[in-house]
């Protein structure tokens, strides 16, 4: 069985948040690398007030239907990932209405090897993923 979660989460062992995977290959997959511990917030870069559009995220084509410690879904629908060896994958963001994808974004994240020199000062936000088309 294969341990997705932190060394301090002892509650689970298989991703709990699975569901049926899906297959949207967004045009381009856009590479994120982050220290150990860091956060990154993924946006899908579209106006979801409208109520008719509907966001859905998948970690390496899993949807992730609720959060989990490490993977945050935002009330804004934006998902805050908190870099760990578990987080390290592809995450998609697909906007829908109805049953018909109207946008698709896609990250990989990575983590940056030890002695790397970081892209973050102490004292700056954390760093932003966001989508345009």
């Amino acid at each position: 069985m294969k341990r997705h979660c932190p060394q301090i989460c002892n509650s689970c062992s298989e991703f709990p948040a699975a569901s049926p995977s899906v297959r949207v290959q967004p045009p381009h997959i856009h590479t994120k690398y982050l220290s150990k511990g860091r956060a990154i917030t993924f946006r899908c870069g579209l106006n979801t007030s409208r109520t008719h559009l509907q966001i859905s995220w998948y970690k390496d084509g899993v949807l992730l239907s609720r959060s989990v410690p490490g993977l945050e879904l935002l009330p804004s629908q934006a998902l805050r990932v908190h870099a760990a060896v578990f987080s390290e994958g592809q995450y998609t963001c697909l906007v829908r209405r109805a049953s018909r994808v109207l946008r698709a974004n896609s990250w990989q994240l990575k983590l940056k090897a030890r002695g790397s020199s970081p892209h973050k000062q102490p004292g700056q936000p954390d760093v932003q993923g966001i989508a345009r088309a």
